[in-house]
This record gives structure tokens, sequence and C-alpha cells, in this order.
């Protein structure tokens, strides 16, 4: 809604606006029994996508957009409270919209879920769900700025198998499991 009323916004005020952002800061939570200890653990995450470039400058990178407010959970705190690895944590080149302005930049997070298999083979892994916007209709550009490239997310099993995963819903991470989610950057201000 806020991307929304700035769209509107651009044809009465273009320079007091910003291009469209990442919407709603992306959430991911994964919950299961920790291997480690046996206790119940939930993990609640966001990833921050770009923030969208203003008539005056760039858009700022790997942000809580205009809507949230919401801290960046340090890697070494997570994979000391939760049976997770964060594998990757990246800048997503070019996802920013070209244009005068560029957009800013959405962030890359990969997680692999641990935990060892039982004598029996079987593990439980994580319960995993997901709640962001942005993976059909990217970021829209202002005043000739390029749109910022789409959110994307997908699980990959241990065998290699990729598979895609909808914006919202819940899925089960088997052990030795990545999730890969990739935030969306932002909409670029004026023509590049």
């Amino acid at each position: 809604v806020a991307d929304m009323v700035m769209a509107v916004m651009a044809k009465i005020a273009p320079d007091t606006v910003m291009a469209g952002s990442q919407g709603t800061s992306a959430v991911i939570t994964f919950g299961g029994r920790d291997p480690r200890s046996g206790e119940r653990y939930v993990s609640y995450e966001s990833l921050k996508g770009g923030f969208g470039a203003r008539s005056v400058k760039d858009g700022i990178n790997a942000v809580a957009s205009t809507v949230s407010n919401m801290m960046n959970t340090p890697i070494e705190i997570l994979e000391m409270s939760f049976p997770l690895r964060i594998e990757e944590y990246a800048l997503v080149p070019d996802s920013g919209g070209a244009g005068r302005w560029r957009g800013g930049l959405g962030a890359r997070r990969v997680w692999r879920v641990l935990g060892p298999r039982a004598q029996d083979g079987t593990h439980e892994g994580a319960h995993a769900s997901v709640c962001c916007e942005r993976t059909v209709t990217p970021p829209f550009g202002l005043e000739g700025g390029h749109d910022g490239g789409a959110m994307r997310l997908w699980l990959e099993l241990p065998d290699g198998t990729m598979q895609h995963l909808n914006a919202k819903g819940a899925f089960q991470v088997p052990p030795d499991g990545r999730v890969v989610m990739e935030a969306s950057g932002s909409g670029g201000y004026g023509p590049p």
C-alpha cells in the first residue's frame, strides 16, 4: 500500500517521492526440534530488500523498507541459537533498477538446516514458512527509471533437486536442505 501511495503521489509531486521498494520485508520462519539439545525452537527472520531511488539520490541497499521497522539478525546469534547455518549473505547484483539514480539492491541469504539423521535414517528437519511480496510484480521505477529485480525463493534438497517456493506458504526442509531467498531490489529514478 505504501508503494502504491508513492506511485499516485508521483503524478502530483514527482520530486518528493521515491520509486517502488521491496514492500513488506520478506519473512521466513524455521521450527522443529533442535538436534543439539532436543528442545523445540522457532526462528523468525526478515530479509531486507532495496529502498527506492529518489529524485536526488540512489536507493538504499538491503534495508527495511517504508512499512517495516525490523533489524537485521546477526549470523552469529542465529547460528548459536538455532540448528541453521547461513552459507551466504550478500547483495544481489543488478537488482536495483537502472536510472539517473539507481534503485537499492536486495539481499540474498542461504540457510542450511542442520542435524544428524537418526539411526533409522529419519529426521524431521525443519518446518518452514515464508511471507513476502514482489515475486510477480517487481518494484516500479519512476520518471523513466527501470523496475527493480523481483523477489526469488527456492528450496534445494540434499540430492540437488530445486523446488520453486510460493511467496506465501509452509513447507518442510530436510536435514542438509537449503532455502535460498533473494529479496527484491527497488526501482530507479529518471532515465538511465
